[in-house]
């Protein structure tokens, strides 16, 4: 008899038959592909956290997603949305002084980043109309530093900046660079968490620490994306200068387009899964 396959293997542990959506195989063939190895605890994970992302479409509006709270560095540069671009590089010194923590994340510093490698001109769903970006970061600090975003173009900014050593927040989203501005009261500015900003029209974006809203801001000149500059995780990229790069944690990213509050709430809940007890470490690594 030959051996069974992870998929009859997993299906057999949990009381059924093929459980491995189509996200999760490309995936893990992508790991496979890389010279990569994975146990049916592992995949299984990836798998639960793909079905909480289809919940309210919203695995459809990414552009990007990265697990980098992952097994290895190189799982961790995969894009789980579509494993065949946005392949993650280092920027700087990132690949000799950068420090991966397995089921944690990545953390750079001074000239380090990670780059998305996506040319986002003409994108679709990340655009001066409508887009999301997103990180989990493990670190609570202040500090003029991106922890992911870019320049593309003289104008057009999509940072996400969450507090400043002055404790304001200074996010951007396909419009000119503002000012640092309060958390609105009564929440307090804390870097660490799922940080999301919102885009759902041209001239406003909204602010979320762990889907709760921090900051809404209206009236921003809508700006368009003109040059390829990609998006960097652990720094911004302004317009290929690496700049304002940050030492905190990061464990998730995300690049999409516009959400609604339920595909929000989905996100957030799958991320939350993503780093409990559930993960193969079996300790939890949320913050």
């Amino acid at each position: 008899m030959p051996p069974l396959s992870l998929e009859m293997k997993l299906g057999l542990q949990r009381g059924g038959g093929s459980a491995l959506l189509p996200e999760t195989k490309a995936y893990l063939a992508k790991i496979t592909a890389d010279g990569g190895t994975y146990t049916p605890a592992y995949a299984n994970w990836i798998n639960e956290f793909v079905k909480l992302l289809h919940v309210e479409n919203t695995f459809d509006k990414a552009v990007g997603i990265w697990i980098l709270a992952n097994q290895t560095k190189e799982a961790s540069f995969i894009n789980l949305f579509n494993p065949s671009v946005g392949t993650l590089g280092y920027i700087g010194s990132m690949a000799a002084s950068g420090v991966f923590t397995q089921y944690e994340g990545w953390v750079g510093g001074s000239g380090m980043a990670l780059t998305t490698g996506i040319d986002l001109r003409s994108n679709a769903k990340f655009n001066g109309d409508t887009a999301s970006l997103g990180i989990y970061s493990r670190t609570n600090t202040g500090g003029s530093v991106i922890d992911i975003g870019h320049r593309a173009g003289t104008n057009t900014f999509s940072v996400l900046l969450s507090r400043t050593a002055a404790g304001n927040t200074q996010n951007s989203l396909t419009s000119s660079m503002r000012t640092g501005v309060a958390w609105d009261t009564p929440l307090t500015a804390n870097s660490s968490g799922l940080h999301m900003i919102n885009k759902t029209a041209a001239t406003s974006i909204k602010s979320y620490r762990n889907n709760e809203l921090y900051r809404t801001d209206s009236g921003l000149i809508k700006q368009t994306i003109s040059t390829s500059a990609p998006i960097y995780i652990c720094a911004g990229n302004y317009d290929g200068t690496l700049s304002f790069p940050s030492s905190r944690q990061i464990s998730f990213a995300w690049i999409g387009g516009d959400l609604s509050d339920n595909q929000l709430t989905a996100l957030n809940a799958a991320v939350d899964y993503l780093l409990s007890p559930a993960n193969p470490s079996g300790i939890n690594k949320r913050v």
